[in-house]
């Protein structure tokens, strides 16, 4: 299904809806390619992180592929000691699969098929 500008196919929609479930008015209003949506949902004023340690549940957790210069953008359910539980939609883009992973082990990428942290996107706005 897609979700505002995001095509379903992408994986991405999905993670966008659970953010948006949660995150403060208006959302996910950031546009882009996911490997910079980070920056990008920074610049319309949303608090972002470049350590896994930064995660919060309800968090949008940027993974990149960089043997197959690919992005993957997951929904973060939940984050406790060092670990951070979170979801993604896996091709053909019908299964959401949950996966639990340390921090150490997200900055690795051998744990997640090559993917590794890239960046998190909070449910939390700047104070204007």
């Amino acid at each position: 299904l897609d979700y505002k500008n995001i095509r379903g196919a992408s994986g991405s929609a999905w993670p966008v809806r659970e953010f948006d479930k949660n995150a403060p008015k208006p959302g996910f209003n950031w546009q882009g390619p996911e490997k910079a949506w980070a920056s990008e949902a920074a610049e319309e004023g949303w608090i972002t992180g470049k350590k896994p340690s930064q995660a919060k549940r309800g968090s949008l957790m940027i993974l990149y592929n960089r043997a197959v210069k690919r992005t993957k953008v997951a929904f973060v359910r939940d984050v406790f000691n060092s670990t951070v539980v979170f979801e993604f939609v896996d091709p053909p883009y019908s299964r959401v699969v949950t996966a639990r992973l340390t921090m150490d082990q997200l900055l690795e990428g051998s744990a997640l098929g090559g993917y590794s942290f890239d960046s998190v996107i909070l449910p939390e706005r700047k104070k204007r």
